[in-house]
């Protein structure tokens, strides 16, 4: 709590400040200064929101409240969603994107899977200094989907590979505005929710590894050839990903966490 307590603090203090500041009518300020507060405000209540979001996410996965419904989707639609959403704070970081061309339609919970995508991507974006790469790729290996993220930041702190996954858990280098420790724990929860594991590592050429399976289960539809995406994306530097092909319900394996 005394944690959770001093994330939400810091961005309210920041918003209540600058706003108190904005409406001081006795002391106008010039227009690049307002537009800076303001800038600063829909950052902290960005950053704010996502707090929210991860303790209402962990709290549905304590319950037993969190439901997987399975549609058959490309991969590429989940990854571009999770690009646009981040693309703020993955400004100052090219991330690459490289799929096979054979890659199929995967059974997944597109809106929890896209989760996973923005938690492992805002944690490389904080752990990693500005103007380092991001990696995404994917694989079919044994009638598994495994997908990494990799970065080439310091990596993790020796020994805590397991410990990424748990709640509340925040490694020596993580910075003040890092978050409650949420993310990963988030992202476990999902992944083993779709019959999946997760895994951390530290590369041997620096920078952390997060590696993810899925199972993949029942026979995908057949995607007509105008709308298969391409073997890999050009590197994201703050746009969208590709539009892919529309969700197809995969009823014969949906269930529920």
């Amino acid at each position: 709590m005394s944690s959770i307590s001093h994330d939400l603090r810091t961005p309210l203090c920041a918003i209540a400040g600058s706003a108190s500041v904005l409406l001081d009518d006795e002391h106008p300020l010039p227009r690049s200064e307002q537009r800076e507060l303001l800038t600063m405000i829909f950052d902290e209540a960005d950053h704010l929101n996502r707090l929210v979001r991860n303790l209402l996410d962990m709290s549905r996965l304590q319950s037993g409240g969190l439901l997987v419904k399975k549609e058959w989707m490309t991969l590429e639609e989940v990854i571009g969603s999770a690009l646009e959403r981040l693309e703020r704070l993955l400004a100052r970081h090219p991330v690459h994107v490289a799929l096979p061309p054979s890659l199929p339609l995967v059974p997944i919970d597109g809106t929890l899977i896209e989760q996973v995508f923005y938690n492992l991507l805002e944690n490389a974006s904080k752990h990693t200094p500005p103007g380092t790469d991001i990696f995404i790729s994917a694989s079919i290996e044994a009638g598994t989907l495994v997908v990494q993220v990799k970065d080439t930041g310091p990596g993790l702190p020796a020994a805590c590979e397991d410990r990424v996954f748990e709640r509340f858990f925040r490694g020596s280098r993580a910075r003040q505005d890092s978050g409650v420790g949420l993310g990963l724990a988030i992202c476990r929860g999902i992944v083993e929710a779709h019959g999946g594991q997760i895994q951390a590592h530290s590369r041997p050429e620096g920078g952390a590894l997060f590696r993810f399976t899925l199972p993949l289960e029942g026979t995908p539809p057949r995607l007509p050839p105008d709308e298969r995406s391409p073997s890999s994306l050009e590197p994201h530097e703050g746009s969208a990903g590709p539009t892919a092909h529309r969700p197809q319900p995969a009823s014969d394996h949906a269930g529920a966490a």
